[in-house]
C-alpha cells in the first residue's frame, strides 16, 4: 500500500528586498527554494517575493520576474522644481538642502530613497496587494504544499540596509504600507521580520567609505527606534487616496527587527547567505501544533518589554539578531577530490596492460605476428610471401605457345616476333593496371586491418596504448625485414629479367638475319629452333617482370602501411605522454588533499562546515568506486565513455578536451555513486570506524558556533535574551540529530525538513536587547554628529514629526533635577503622568497617550511608583523624561498661543500650591515646592516669546496701516 505523502503546511509569506542589500539576500533565498527538493525545485505558490530599487542595474538579471521587480524613478529636478504640486512630499522632504537625481540610485541620500517611494507609490500599492492577494489565494487551501488559514497571520520579511538611500529611506514606510494595506483588506494584522544589516556587517570596506555609511546608519536607526519604541505615531499621507491610519501608525513597524553586523566574517557574501539560511528556514518552520501560530508568536509578550531599572528604564528591548551554523558534507569538493583521483585510475588503466605471469610471449609480440600472418606476411610453400597472391597469381601469367611459329613462313617470322612484342607489351599494361588496382585495395585493407588492430587495443582492459605502441612498433619492425626480403628478390628478378631479354635479343636477331639469306644458304630448321628458345625466353623473361611488379606494387603497399604505423605510433606516444601528464600532473595533484579540514572558506561552522576529514576520503573512494579498473571498458567505449577507441588520435592532440571530456566522464560516475552518501548515514558509519559518537560531535559543534551577528556591551545590558532556534534536516520525522541538538540547547525548537542530505543547519536567534546595547552605536552616533552639519542624512525629517533629533540620542540624555522636574509635573498637569487606584493602592503610571486612562494591564503604560516620591525617583532616573519632553513640548503646542500655555502652567502651580497646603508630610510637600520653582523659568521662557510674538504681530499690523 502506498505512503501518502504529507501535507506541508506554509504561512503566506511576502518578502521585500528595498535596495542593493534586499535584493541579493533575496536572490539568494529564491535560489535555496529552486534548489530544494523539499520544495520540488520550485518557489511554493503563497510564497511571492518583491524586490524594490531605484537602480535598474540591480534588477537587470532574470532571478527575479516582471512582476517580482520593482525599479522606482523619480525626476528629483521636476519635483524639487514644482514641489508646490507634490503637497506630500514637500510637508517632509528638505528639498531647499538636496537637489539630486535618482537615475542612478539614491546614492546614499536616503531622503531620495523615500522621495522615489512616494514619487511611485500608486505602482508599489499595486505590487504590495497583487502579491498579498496571491499568497492568501483560497485555491492555495488545498494541495500537496498548502497555505495556513485566515486565522493565521500573514509573514512579511523586509530586507534591507541601514547603510546606503534607497532600503534605509524607505525601511520604516514600507513596513506601515504593508500594515495598513493589511488593514483595507480586513485581515489580522501580519508579522513582519525587518532585517537590517549594519554598517560593520560590511566587508572589506575603506575607513573613508564608511563615513557617511555610519552616519546613514545612526539617522536610519534614530528614525526606527523613534517607531519601535513608540515614541510618535507614524501618520504618513502618500497621497489624496492613500495615508497610515491613526491604529496602524501606533503599531510598531516591526514585529521583529534583526540587526545583523559582520561578527568574525571575512567575506560578504557571508552576509547575504546566513540572512538567506535564516529565512529560508524560518519559512519551513510552519506553526505550533498546539496553538496554530507561528513559532515566534509568543515572543514579543516575553522579550520586547520596557527596561524595569537602572539608567535606562523604559527603554524598550525591541531587537533581535540571527546567527547560522551548518555542517554540510562538500559534495562539490569530495566530487572534485574523487574525480580527480577516479581520472587518475582511468590514467593508470589505460597505461597498464595485462601479461599473465605463465606467459613468456609479451603480448604485443603475438598480436603483432597474429597481424603480419592474417595480412599475408608469411612465406608460401613457394618461398614467396602470401601478400603477394593477393597482388596478383603468377601462375596465371599469360605466354605464347613456343610451337606456334611452325606455321609460319620463313619471311612472315620476323613480323609475327615483333607482333609478340606488342602483345607482352599489352598484357604488361594491362596487368600492371590490374596489380596497382589491387595493390591499391591491399592498402586499404592493410590500413583498415591495422586501424581495426588499434581500435581493438585501445578498447581493451587488458591493453591500452602501452600495447598499442608496442604492438606497432613491432609491426614495423616485421615490415621491415618483409620489405627488405622483397627489395632483395627484386634485384635478383631484376637481373634474371635482364639475362632472359639479352637471351631474347640474341635469338630474334638471328631469326632476323638467317631469314634475309637465299633459301639456299639459310637452315630453316636453326631459324624455327631460335623461334622457340626466343619465345621460351620472352615468357620466362615476361613472368619475371610481372613477378618483379608484384614485389614493386607489395613495397609500395609497405611502405603505406609503415608510414600510417610510424604516424600513428608518435600519435600514440603523443598520446600515452598526454595520459601521463595528466594522470601525473593534474589528476593526480588535484585528487591529493594535504589539510585536515576541506574547509577553505569562512570558518568556525558558520556556513556548510565539511564534517568530512582527509582522512575520510580514502575510505569514501574505496566504498563507493571499489576497483576503479572495472570503469575502463566503459570509459573508453562509444555508447558511455569517450570513445577513445577512435577518437584517442584527436586526444592525441587536444589535450585541453581531453582533460574536460575525461573530468566529465568521472564526475558522472563519481556522482552517480555518492548520491546515497547522506550525512547522517555518513556520521553513523565513521562512528562504527572511530568509536565516538560522530552525529553528537557535530551537534554540538552546531551549537556552540553560529551565534547571532550582533556585539552586545554586556556591560551596558547584561541581560540574557530570549532564543529561538531552527533545525534543518534532511527530513523533521527521521532525523537522528535533532535529539542531540535539542539536549545541547536545552530549548524547544521546531526542526525544518529541508531534503537535503548533505548538510544540517542551525539558525540561532537571540530577541530582546535594546538598540543603545549595541557595541559600535555611540561611535555610528558620533559620525553622525560631525556628518549631519554638512550632510542631509533623515528621510523622516524633523518637519515631518515637528521633532528635534538632538531630543533622541541612542543612550540617553542626562537631565539635571530641575528639568526632570519640570517635565514630571508637566506630565502630570497634561495627563501623561496618571495617579490611579488599583485594589486600595494609590498607583503613579507613565503613559503616552494622554486622552485615555492608563490600563494597568497595558505594557505600553509604564509604573513608576506607589507614591509621588517613589514616582519621582523612577521617571527622574529613566529615559521617560526624554520621551515625556518631546510629548509635552508637542501638547503644548497644540494648546494655541503663548498665553493659552502660560495660563495652562499657571493654573497647574496654583493647584500644586493648593495641594501642597492640604498635606502635611515634609517629604511631599519639599518635593512640590520644588516642582512649582521648576515653571518658574519656563513661565518667564514663554512670556519672553509671547511678547516677541505681540510685538512682531504690532509691526505687521503697522505697516499694514502704512501701506494703506
Amino acid at each position: 500500500m502506498a505512503v501518502k505523502k504529507k501535507t506541508q503546511e506554509i504561512i503566506p509569506t511576502l518578502l521585500i528586498g528595498v535596495g542593493g542589500s534586499g535584493y541579493k539576500t533575496l536572490k539568494a533565498v529564491k535560489q535555496k527554494f529552486i534548489e530544494s527538493g523539499q520544495y520540488s525545485n520550485k518557489v511554493p505558490p503563497m510564497i511571492n517575493f518583491l524586490c524594490i530599487d531605484t537602480d535598474p542595474n540591480t534588477l537587470n538579471e532574470t532571478v527575479f520576474t516582471t512582476s517580482e521587480k520593482l525599479i522606482l524613478t523619480a525626476d528629483t529636478s521636476k519635483i524639487l522644481g514644482n514641489i508646490n504640486q507634490f503637497p506630500y512630499i514637500k510637508s517632509w522632504f528638505p528639498a531647499h538642502r538636496i537637489k539630486q537625481t535618482i537615475s542612478s540610485g539614491a546614492r546614499q541620500i536616503r531622503a531620495l530613497g523615500r522621495l522615489s517611494l512616494f514619487a511611485n507609490i500608486d505602482d508599489i500599492l499595486d505590487s504590495i496587494k497583487k502579491a498579498i492577494n496571491n499568497i492568501c489565494d483560497k485555491k492555495w487551501l488545498s494541495g500537496d504544499i498548502i497555505r495556513t488559514n485566515d486565522s493565521v497571520a500573514m509573514h512579511v520579511y523586509i530586507v534591507g540596509s541601514v547603510c546606503g538611500g534607497t532600503g534605509s529611506g524607505m525601511f520604516v514606510d514600507i513596513s506601515y504600507i504593508v500594515r495598513q494595506l493589511i488593514e483595507l483588506e480586513s485581515m489580522i494584522q501580519p508579522e513582519i521580520f525587518g532585517y537590517l544589516s549594519m554598517p560593520d556587517a560590511l566587508v572589506n570596506i575603506s575607513d573613508s567609505s564608511l563615513v557617511r555609511i555610519k552616519a546613514n546608519s545612526a539617522a536610519s536607526l534614530k528614525e526606527i527606534d523613534l517607531f519601535m519604541d513608540g515614541g510618535e505615531v507614524f501618520s504618513t499621507q502618500y497621497s489624496d487616496n492613500f495615508k497610515i491610519a491613526n491604529n496602524i501608525g501606533m503599531l510598531k513597524p516591526y514585529n521583529f527587527c534583526y540587526l545583523i553586523s559582520g561578527v568574525d566574517i571575512n567575506e560578504q557574501d557571508t552576509i547575504v547567505k546566513v540572512e538567506a539560511e535564516q529565512i529560508f528556514h524560518s519559512l519551513g518552520a510552519g506553526t505550533m501544533q498546539d496553538t496554530n501560530k507561528s513559532y515566534y508568536s509568543n515572543i514579543p509578550t516575553t522579550a520586547f518589554k520596557p527596561i524595569a531599572s537602572g539608567e535606562f528604564i523604559g527603554k524598550i528591548t525591541n531587537y533581535s539578531s540571527l546567527g547560522v551554523s551548518s555542517c554540510a558534507i562538500p559534495m562539490e569538493k569530495i566530487t572534485g577530490i574523487l574525480s580527480n583521483r577516479f581520472a587518475s585510475d582511468l590514467m593508470n588503466a589505460l597505461l597498464e596492460y595485462s601479461n599473465p605471469k605463465n606467459e613468456t610471449t609479451p603480448p604485443w609480440e603475438e598480436l603483432a605476428l597474429r597481424f603480419i600472418q592474417n595480412n599475408g606476411f608469411e612465406i608460401d610453400s613457394q618461398q614467396e610471401l602470401k601478400v603477394l597472391n593477393k597482388l596478383y597469381d603468377i601462375t596465371k601469367t599469360p605466354s605464347i605457345s613456343p610451337s606456334k611459329h611452325k606455321e609460319f613462313k620463313i619471311s612472315e617470322l620476323c613480323d609475327i616476333l615483333n607482333q609478340d612484342e606488342v602483345y607482352y607489351a599489352s598484357q604488361h599494361a594491362k596487368l600492371k593496371k590490374d596489380i596497382g588496382d589491387k595493390k591499391a585495395q591491399l592498402e586499404t585493407d592493410l590500413i583498415k586491418n591495422y586501424a581495426a588492430l588499434l581500435n581493438n587495443s585501445m578498447g581493451d582492459a587488458d591493453q591500452g596504448v602501452g600495447i598499442a605502441a608496442k604492438t606497432s612498433i613491432r609491426i614495423y619492425q616485421m615490415l621491415e625485414q618483409f620489405r627488405s626480403k622483397l627489395c632483395a628478390e627484386k634485384s635478383s628478378i631484376s637481373r634474371e629479367y635482364s639475362n632472359l631479354k639479352h637471351d631474347a635479343s640474341k635469338h630474334k636477331v638471328f631469326v632476323e638475319e638467317e631469314s634475309l639469306k637465299m633459301w639456299v644458304l639459310r637452315n630453316d630448321r636453326n631459324i624455327h629452333s631460335n623461334c622457340e628458345e626466343w619465345t621460351d625466353s620472352m615468357n620466362a623473361a615476361f613472368k619475371k617482370l610481372i613477378q618483379g611488379e608484384r614485389r614493386d606494387f607489395a613495397i609500395e603497399a609497405i611502405d603505406q602501411l609503415m608510414n600510417t604505423i610510424k604516424s600513428n605510433v608518435d600519435e600514440l606516444k603523443k598520446f600515452k605522454e598526454n595520459v601521463k601528464f595528466l594522470k601525473d600532473e593534474v589528476f593526480v595533484k588535484n585528487a591529493t588533499f594535504t589539510g585536515e579540514s576541506l574547509n577553505e572558506g569562512e570558518s568556525s561552522w558558520l556556513l556548510d562546515y565539511p564534517i568530512i576529514e582527509t582522512s575520510d576520503l580514502d575510505r569514501i573512494y574505496r566504498k563507493y568506486i571499489d576497483n576503479p579498473n572495472i570503469y575502463e571498458t566503459a570509459f573508453v567505449g562509444k555508447q558511455e565513455g569517450l570513445n577513445i577507441i577512435e577518437k584517442w588520435p584527436y586526444f592525441a592532440n587536444n589535450q585541453a578536451d581531453f582533460k574536460i571530456k575525461i573530468l566529465e566522464y568521472a564526475v558522472k560516475v563519481i556522482e552517480n555513486q555518492i548520491k546515497d552518501l547522506t550525512i547522517e548515514n555518513f556520521l553513523t558509519e565513521k562512528s562504527s570506524v572511530t568509536g565516538e559518537d560522530e552525529i553528537k560531535k557535530a551537534g554540538e559543534a552546531l551549537a556552540l558556533k553560529g551565534k547571532p551577528l550582533w556585539q552586545i556591551n554586556k556591560g551596558i545590558y547584561p541581560a540574557v535574551m530570549q532564543k529561538l532556534n531552527i533545525l534543518g534536516v534532511y527530513d523533521k520525522e527521521t532525523t537522528k540529530i535533532s535529539g542531540h541538538v535539542r539536549n545541547i540547547l536545552q530549548n524547544k525548537h521546531p526542526v525544518v525538513s529541508t531534503k537535503d542530505p548533505h548538510s544540517i543547519t542551525l539558525v540561532q536567534t537571540e530577541h530582546g536587547a535594546p538598540l543603545f546595547a549595541i557595541s559600535k552605536i555611540e561611535e555610528w552616533e558620533s559620525t553622525y554628529n560631525k556628518l549631519k552639519k554638512v550632510e542631509f542624512l533623515h528621510a523622516i525629517t524633523e518637519e515631518e514629526y515637528k521633532i528635534d533629533w538632538e531630543n533622541y540620542p541612542f543612550r540617553p540624555i542626562t537631565f539635571d533635577k530641575q528639568e526632570a522636574l519640570k517635565f514630571f509635573t508637566l506630565g502630570e498637569s497634561l495627563n501623561f503622568i496618571q495617579r490611579i487606584e488599583i485594589k486600595g493602592k494609590i498607583s503613579y503610571y507613565c503613559t503616552k497617550d494622554c486622552k485615555t486612562t492608563v490600563n494597568a494591564s497595558n505594557k505600553e503604560d509604564i509604573f513608576l511608583g506607589y507614591n509621588r516620591l517613589d514616582a519621582f525617583e523612577s521617571f527622574a532616573a529613566s529615559q521617560y523624561v526624554r520621551k515625556m519632553s518631546v510629548l509635552i513640548g508637542k501638547t503644548l503646542d497644540d494648546m494655541g498661543g503663548y498665553r493659552d500655555q502660560m495660563q495652562h502652567v499657571y493654573k497647574h502651580a496654583k493647584d500644586l500650591k493648593d495641594y501642597m497646603e492640604q498635606i502635611d508630610n515634609p517629604d511631599l510637600q519639599q518635593l512640590i515646592s520644588a516642582e512649582i520653582r521648576s515653571l518658574v523659568p519656563l513661565l518667564k521662557e514663554l512670556d519672553a516669546k509671547r511678547s516677541l510674538q505681540e510685538a512682531e504681530s504690532k509691526n505687521k499690523k503697522a505697516r499694514a496701516v502704512t501701506k494703506r
